[in-house]
């Protein structure tokens, strides 16, 4: 996790320990676009879902 940590926020803005947490739990399931942004770059994730992220019910149907 610390790794991770580290990475995102030298690619990003300051990211938490406690938020890094909260996104392996599922605690957060859609975070900002540019932790997923990040997130994908350090992760080398094609896209969000790579990643296990998904948008909310609502913006699946608006984007419909």
């Amino acid at each position: 996790m610390a790794e991770l940590l580290y990475a995102v926020n030298a690619k990003v803005y300051p990211i938490t320990g406690h938020y890094i947490a909260k996104l392996e739990r599922g605690a957060v399931r859609w975070p900002c676009q540019e932790y997923r942004a990040a997130l994908c770059l350090i992760l080398a994730a094609k896209d969000d879902t790579d990643l296990g992220f998904h948008p909310p019910q609502n913006r699946r149907r608006a984007a419909d």
